[in-house]
């Protein structure tokens, strides 16, 4: 974060005052903009207009958020392919009763 110190000789108005501290806070968002959208692209896409319009209208949100959904709806899927890949390679010996702690009846 980056932090102004300056001596003032003379007092300023409080209206000043105000002003001052309202560039710093906009000096700080803009350096904490910059940090975090190196995470993030953008992008031009070309989308079929219905497909996109009921996804906006399925999310309720903005076409960012709907985006993003769809993209982290994509890595689940993947995730989820990946573990059924592994369905019967795997041999695992458990007893549901005691992993849930319950006793026996």
């Amino acid at each position: 974060m980056v932090k102004l110190h300056f001596a003032m000789k003379t007092s300023f108005p409080d209206s000043y005052k105000i002003v001052l501290t309202m560039i710093c806070i906009v000096i700080s968002i803009s350096i904490i903009m910059k940090r975090t959208k190196s995470t993030a692209r953008r992008i031009t896409a070309n989308l079929p207009e219905d497909l996109l319009d009921e996804a906006l209208e399925t999310t309720g949100q903005g076409i960012t958020e709907t985006l993003i959904q769809g993209l982290q709806l994509v890595r689940r899927s993947r995730a989820y392919d990946k573990g059924m890949a592994l369905k019967g390679r795997l041999n695992l010996d458990l007893n549901l009763e005691t992993l849930r702690e319950r006793t026996p009846r």
